[in-house]
């Protein structure tokens, strides 16, 4: 049964690979940002995360980070070829969505602490090369 999923979906579209890739990465996006608010104010709470800071955050954080992947080159390289290069683009995006993250803060006064961007940079960077380095495990070995 493994191998038969493992055989879909190495025959699956280009297209429909980096499609996968993009939804994961905004369920990423939005669980480190998350989690990094939790970590920081250790609030776990549901009712904590319908602030309209947190929202409008998350907002502007998953467009512009998914957009600053994909001119990095994130998605053109599969998991397959997984490397430096594919590490040192996930650490960029990550700087800059989560410098995105201290600017809005800024300009906007939304009330996040400055904590959170680092632990968000932090956390976006482990999850995002640790699934794609977890996938390739589990499809090539």
């Amino acid at each position: 049964m493994i191998k038969e999923m493992i055989n879909y979906f190495l025959s699956l579209d280009r297209s429909i690979k980096q499609l996968l890739q993009i939804i994961t990465d905004i369920a990423l996006i939005i669980l480190c940002f998350s989690f990094s608010y939790v970590l920081r104010l250790e609030l776990f709470s549901v009712i904590n995360f319908y602030s309209p800071s947190l929202i409008y955050s998350i907002g502007v954080i998953i467009p512009v980070t998914i957009y600053i992947f994909y001119i990095l080159g994130v998605y053109n390289n599969l998991i397959r070829h997984l490397g430096s290069r594919s590490s040192v683009s996930i650490a960029i995006g990550a700087i800059f969505s989560g410098s995105l993250i201290y600017i809005s803060n800024y300009l906007f006064t939304l009330g996040i602490p400055r904590s959170v961007p680092l632990i968000y940079i932090l956390l976006l960077i482990i999850t995002t090369y640790g699934i794609r380095i977890f996938i390739k495990q589990i499809l090539f070995e």
